[in-house]
């Protein structure tokens, strides 16, 4: 979860989604219906011309109209979800208003063989969100996508999940984590940005020139580049939410082991996953943290445990392009656990090497 409302209860009484806009079909569509008794037989037409009168024959036509909210409640009727497929902004807008939270679905996708042409999620989610925050006492988005999105409207709803290409139990999944059943504990793979091409990419490096591209970010790819430029990035690497909050302290460090504590300081179970960034010697010229390791930790609720972090040779080492060798780099290190490679409550230590 990367947005979260405060306190975590509340019953869901509102699914909108947000599709791309309708897609006309190359087949003309077949509107028109004739059924024949006496055959028991059906017939589909693209019009409705040449009727004539014939009792053994009933025609009608399929006629678009505004779908009304479909409802599905339990079994005492105090939890209702109504679906809406958000393309009339208005309507959806207006039904957003009657709920207790409105649920928003968007996605987009890539494949094999080409990049998406913009980090914007698929259809009108855009302006839908704004739209529904407007109108709705809470607002929630569920988004599935195969990378980093933009989420431009993320400080006016209370609460995003993001799914990195789910299997078919997603909807199960997610259920539990919108009721409360599970607490959601995921962390981010990546940094979410706040516009396109944050990182400032040239031509050159991506999508390259002449069929070649020139990786000359160096090691400043991803966390690392909002770390050395000082951009605030949308989410940070690791980041993510759940419904109960943690602490960190107690942090100790070697240059064999980094040790902290870690405590459940909400009233709901759940896991934690502190991380361990390092800071090398100047000498060493590295980005200015990298993440060496992490720990998922259960905690009930005021409840507290250690996490150790064991570091080798390879981890406190720069790769050499000379002698294309790992090389151990001396000097003062800073070890930082924390919840995200942004996390302002992390906890410090030094050692020598």
């Amino acid at each position: 979860m990367l947005r979260q409302a405060s306190g975590a209860s509340g019953s869901l009484s509102a699914s909108l989604g947000a599709s791309s806009p309708h897609v006309r079909s190359p087949l003309v569509p077949c509107n028109y219906f004739s059924f024949q008794r006496s055959a028991q037989t059906c017939w589909m037409k693209a019009s409705n011309r040449g009727r004539r009168p014939n009792s053994d024959v009933t025609s009608a036509a399929c006629v678009t109209a505004p779908p009304s909210p479909k409802e599905d409640c339990n079994a005492d009727g105090s939890v209702c979800v109504y679906y809406d497929d958000g393309l009339d902004e208005a309507r959806a807008a207006a039904l957003a208003a009657t709920v207790d939270v409105a649920i928003v679905f968007l996605a987009t996708s890539s494949s094999e063989g080409g990049d998406r042409a913009s980090l914007d999620l698929d259809g009108n989610g855009a302006t839908l969100v704004p739209a529904l925050a407007a109108a709705a006492p809470k607002v929630a988005v569920c988004t599935t996508v195969p990378g980093a999105v933009l989420l431009p409207w993320s400080d006016a709803v209370d609460a995003i999940t993001m799914a990195f290409m789910p299997g078919q139990e997603y909807g199960h999944a997610l259920s539990d984590l919108l009721f409360g059943s599970i607490n959601p504990s995921a962390k981010l793979p990546l940094t979410l940005p706040n516009t396109e091409n944050e990182v400032n990419f040239t031509a050159s490096q991506w999508p390259g020139v002449g069929g070649k591209a020139t990786y000359s970010e160096g090691l400043l790819v991803g966390y690392r580049h909002y770390d050395k430029f000082s951009v605030v990035p949308k989410f940070a690497f690791g980041h993510g939410l759940s419904y109960t909050s943690f602490a960190l302290s107690g942090v100790a460090a070697t240059a064999s082991s980094v040790t902290a504590v870690v405590s459940n300081t909400g009233a709901v179970a759940g896991v934690a996953t502190p991380q361990l960034y390092l800071s090398f010697p100047s000498s060493a010229q590295e980005p200015l943290w990298q993440l060496k390791g992490f720990h998922k930790v259960r905690l009930a609720p005021g409840e507290s445990a250690t996490v150790k972090f064991s570091l080798g040779a390879r981890d406190l080492s720069i790769w050499d392009t000379g002698t294309h060798a790992w090389v151990a780099a001396k000097g003062k290190f800073s070890a930082a656990v924390a919840q995200s490679s942004r996390d302002s409550s992390a906890v410090e230590a030094t050692f020598t090497s």
